[in-house]
């Protein structure tokens, strides 16, 4: 890569980490040209020249949250496969992994699934992402219910993370459970 994509690239991840800084704190509606580049000590002429538009803008935001989450869970699976776990162990395992360490990305990406319901610019985005989940999953767990296992695993998560304490193993113990659900369900 040449050192100008290679400066393009970090602005972008810069700018991005920015946005995600301030929907986390402010709300997804917080997030506008002049914000971020007040956030990330750039000129509005350069977030204008990488995002045109707020919608550019929060779609890139939105695949940056779920690309992050994305390359976390597919390195769950990678893991779980190496050590020949059950589905459930590596559901179990994505979930603490997602509630204790990622906390804040996957509040985000909660929240922009949230936004993307009454922003139809940000649907197909939400979608993408979802499906990428989904085939994640599907693999992981080897079910054709994979869309019911994301949407649900998001529920757990939602609700873990509302918790007061406990957030992380409350959200491996249910997902662990729901998971050996699906793979193995009763007669």
């Amino acid at each position: 890569m040449d050192g100008r994509k290679e400066r393009g690239a970090l602005r972008r991840n810069a700018l991005m980490s920015a946005a995600t800084d301030l929907a986390a704190q402010k709300g997804v509606s917080a997030v506008t040209h002049r914000a971020v580049a007040l956030s990330s000590s750039v000129s509005l002429a350069s977030v204008t020249y990488h995002y045109p538009t707020i919608a550019a803008l929060k779609d890139a935001m939105f695949e940056w949250i779920g690309d992050q989450v994305i390359s976390v869970m597919e390195n769950a699976v990678r893991h779980g496969d190496e050590e020949h776990r059950s589905p459930e162990d590596t559901a179990g395992a994505l979930a603490y992994e997602l509630c204790q360490n990622h906390r804040e990305l996957v509040l985000m990406l909660l929240q922009l699934l949230i936004a993307a319901q009454s922003d139809p610019q940000l649907r197909p985005v939400s979608e993408r992402l979802n499906n990428r989940a989904e085939a994640i999953v599907e693999a992981a767990v080897g079910t054709a219910s994979a869309p019911a296992v994301v949407a649900a695993m998001q529920g757990v998560m939602l609700r873990a993370l509302s918790r007061e304490d406990g957030q992380a193993e409350w959200a491996r113990e249910t997902v662990h459970t729901l998971i050996r659900r699906y793979t193995h369900p009763e007669p």
